[in-house]
């Protein structure tokens, strides 16, 4: 969806500068992506019953009743807050409304810039940060994972069992989602 369909199209390094050079020209295409989004959506889930038996969140292992989905955007890495401002936040608004749980997949440190841009968009429920690699990893990040929920929105906690403790200690349980493997179900059980 938004800015990523056009990216996938033109490649990163061509559509960065269409944006430049043809700015009315992507503000057209952008909006005749942007408006397939909810059609999409509701017809995968309404022809997979979703309303009767749930939703996943797209690649995200995360499930619930309504309409739940992860939503992102990985070109805003590539763009400054201007053009995120006018290409992609008006779609994230536009596709996290349609859905009643929203997951935002945030990656990589170069999308720092947007922070305050993203979680003023009140319709996403949580941050699934990714630092990319070559970048600490995810409980190196607790000073950011702080800072999204003090704006109001959860958290995803992905890494080893041996990571949690260190979750739990600086984040709000109340805004934590865990996805967390284990090498057996006992070390799962004591570790809950």
């Amino acid at each position: 969806s938004n800015l990523d369909a056009l990216e996938a199209i033109r490649g990163a390094s061509k559509f960065c500068l269409d944006l430049y050079d043809f700015p009315e020209l992507m503000r057209e295409a952008n909006e005749q992506v942007s408006g397939l989004y909810a059609p999409v959506f509701d017809t995968f889930y309404e022809d997979g019953r979703m309303g009767v038996c749930g939703t996943g969140a797209g690649w995200i292992s995360a499930f619930c009743e309504g309409k739940c989905n992860t939503i992102q955007c990985d070109f805003a890495a590539l763009i400054g807050p201007e053009h995120l401002r006018e290409f992609v936040v008006p779609d994230l608004i536009e596709e996290a409304e349609h859905l009643d749980h929203c997951i935002y997949h945030w990656d990589g440190p170069t999308a720092l810039c947007h922070t305050d841009d993203l979680l003023a968009i009140d319709a996403i429920d949580c941050i699934q940060w990714v630092p990319g690699s070559g970048n600490p990893p995810l409980v190196e990040w607790l000073d950011l994972l702080e800072e999204i929920q003090k704006r109001g929105k959860s958290v995803m906690c992905y890494g080893t069992l041996a990571d949690v403790p260190r979750f739990q200690e600086r984040l709000d349980p109340s805004r934590l989602f865990y996805s967390v493997s284990a090498p057996n179900r006992d070390e799962l059980e004591r570790t809950l």
